[in-house]
């Protein structure tokens, strides 16, 4: 695919820590799809009772209890037939692959598919996760007095305390209430009220953060800015959002809310006042349109009971755009920073489709759309007019050896404006992936199918844009025990760097420190991540 135009460096981004947390919450659960999957339940033990009368089995001594692929072992266990509740009173253990999960008692109702585990603690990989309780029912996992960290050592560089973590499987959304980040890189703690992470649309306006973001930009300058979660249900959710310019004076403050209408569309809305730049907001309805269905040869290879849940699990959390060939986008925004510029859409529509295959390893992407468009510009002049558009790009990728590949890509970038004014271009961008050593860069070659016609009236569409030839690279790398990363375009008619992103990674046992900057567009941000 073709680079975006003033897009950041691509850096492989890894699950949040608490994800994983929830995957693993689900794994004490995994009774909780029993009737679906019909596998065969044996026990075992130096002594086996059964009461004619209640129809009940009891076993006690070196219990093992069969569940497929599951083993569980204890001491004793109780099942009563008639009512399908099984209780095992006595520690267990849980053993698969990389996890092992142990509790100090278990009760389970396969009727109901509720049931409570006390005293839990689950390792997997790098992963420690314990608890006073998890509470299981149809709808939600409920885990209270959550410890977590995913470092090793005796004493962690990090461990997250949470009074209560909600989870739902099946909507793939997790809140975490009344949080403390102990870590031993800073003096005190951080308290997290609210920590809210998942629904498929919640990252697009903004999430709660563990840490508060350092950046800067040439619009606003050096800031601070931090976001709280705050939940009504696991539909209704957002952000407030607190912040303070540290170049330039002044404050962030406002929120982010996301209410979700349906299974395929949601609500936006964010109002922020911004230091001296004052308000500016956004109201808007996204729904899909065209949905594909989700290949699922990887879910039949999956046919373990866990295996089936995590798999359905991580497809809950991930970014299912892939999966959605045709979006609508409508609404208002008002003074919004795009490109050092603040910019009104009031209204505007727009029709997205994503990776469609038309033919044979061909996909078709991009957009249509109409916007009223009102543009206060870095130099505070004002531009105010119409833009109808259409950016499309057909894109394939040709094997030609291990680890290499060729692809190619036909974009045009169409707009209509006032006064007949227009700005039209169309360009072909080839790039070569292959292998050296251990590192697999990219390289671009951008080629223009015909010179620029018009131009467009605002200056935020062209800074930073492709108007001739350019080459470029991509590339992400280990250098003196960091992680870099580097992309680059450079105008070959012009003789200058279009867009220069650098990234860089400090990690530590469990943590790391990033730092990512664009040196032509004048952006910088810091961050802490936890892995």
């Amino acid at each position: 695919m073709a680079p975006k135009e003033g897009g950041l460096l691509p850096v492989k981004k890894k699950s949040p820590a608490y994800v994983k947390a929830g995957l693993f919450f689900l794994l004490i659960s995994s009774l909780y799809i029993t009737p679906l999957l019909a596998e065969t339940l044996s026990v075992s033990g130096d002594r086996i009772d059964y009461n004619a009368n209640t129809k009940g089995i009891e076993a006690n001594h070196n219990v093992d209890i069969w569940y497929g692929p599951h083993h569980i072992q204890t001491s004793k266990a109780i099942f009563d037939v008639p009512s399908q509740n099984v209780t095992l009173p006595e520690p267990f253990n849980y053993n698969q692959e990389n996890t092992a999960v142990s509790g100090a008692s278990m009760v389970y109702n396969f009727k109901t598919h509720e049931g409570i585990v006390n005293e839990i603690e689950i390792k997997a990989d790098k992963t420690t996760i314990t608890g006073r309780s998890l509470d299981i029912d149809k709808n939600r996992l409920a885990i209270e007095h959550l410890k977590f960290t995913t470092c090793e050592k005796d004493t962690p560089d990090y461990e997250v305390h949470s009074e209560i973590v909600h989870f739902y499987p099946q909507v793939g959304f997790m809140v975490a209430f009344n949080n403390t980040l102990y870590t031993q890189f800073l003096p005190f703690p951080i308290w997290i009220p609210t920590y809210i992470y998942g629904s498929r649309s919640y990252s697009i306006i903004g999430s709660s953060s563990a840490v508060p973001e350092i950046g800067a930009n040439k619009r606003e300058g050096l800031y601070l800015k931090h976001r709280v979660g705050y939940y009504f249900n696991e539909r209704s959710t957002g952000t407030i959002d607190l912040g303070v310019y540290l170049q330039r004076g002044g404050y962030w403050y406002g929120f982010t809310h996301l209410e979700e209408v349906s299974n395929s569309s949601e609500v936006h809305i964010s109002a922020h006042m911004v230091g001296h730049d004052g308000f500016e907001g956004l109201a808007a309805y996204y729904t899909d349109l065209i949905t594909m269905k989700q290949d699922s040869d990887e879910e039949e290879e999956n046919n373990t009971l866990f295996g089936k849940l995590l798999f359905k699990t991580l497809q809950d959390f991930k970014n299912d755009t892939a999966t959605v060939a045709s979006r609508l986008h409508t609404g208002i925004r008002y003074r919004q920073l795009l490109n050092d510029s603040r910019v009104s859409h009031l209204p505007f529509v727009k029709l997205m489709l994503h990776d469609t295959e038309i033919v044979e390893n061909w996909k078709l992407s991009g957009n249509v759309g109409w916007a009223h468009v009102k543009e206060e510009t870095e130099n505070y002049t004002f531009q105010e007019g119409s833009n109808t558009h259409s950016q499309l790009s057909l894109d394939t990728t040709y094997p030609i050896a291990a680890s290499t590949n060729i692809g190619t890509t036909l974009i045009s970038d169409m707009n209509w404006y006032d006064n007949q004014k227009t700005w039209q271009r169309l360009f072909a961008s080839f790039y070569l992936d292959f292998q050296v050593i251990d590192l697999q860069p990219r390289l671009f070659y951008i080629k223009k199918l015909m010179d620029p016609y018009g131009e467009s009236p605002f200056e935020y569409e062209k800074k930073y844009a492709t108007v001739s030839d350019e080459v470029g690279a991509r590339i992400n790398f280990p250098l003196l025990g960091l992680e870099w990363g580097y992309e680059v375009f450079y105008n070959l008619d012009e003789k200058r760097l279009r867009t220069q992103n650098i990234h860089t990674s400090i990690p530590f046992d469990c943590w790391k420190l990033t730092l990512k900057t664009n040196t032509i567009q004048g952006t910088f941000s810091f961050g802490v991540e936890l892995f």
